[in-house]
């Protein structure tokens, strides 16, 4: 993946956003860091993280192999995708 952390960062901060908006219009999304934990906040679950995983391939032209994910709960964080995504795309 030729993107830097900054802007995967960005462009999937942005997603969530527009996710929890639709959702849960009258609630202020959690505060999110690099190593927040999603899942635990309430901000990804099982279904957004495919949807999730559906954005980041077609925002940064990538292809995803599932199979390949080693550590599923490195998924769970922002740090932790890009890490995952970039050994996966590598």
């Amino acid at each position: 993946m030729d993107a830097s952390f900054s802007e995967f960062d960005l462009r999937v901060r942005e997603f969530l956003a527009t996710c929890w908006s639709e959702a849960q219009p009258t609630t202020e999304m959690p505060e999110i860091h690099g190593e927040t934990d999603l899942f635990e906040i309430g901000v990804l679950d099982s279904l957004l993280v495919v949807e999730l995983l559906a954005f980041v391939e077609d925002v940064f032209d990538v292809v995803i192999d599932v199979t390949r994910i080693d550590d599923p709960t490195s998924f769970f964080t922002l740090e932790g995708m890009y890490r995952g995504l970039v050994a996966l795309t590598a």
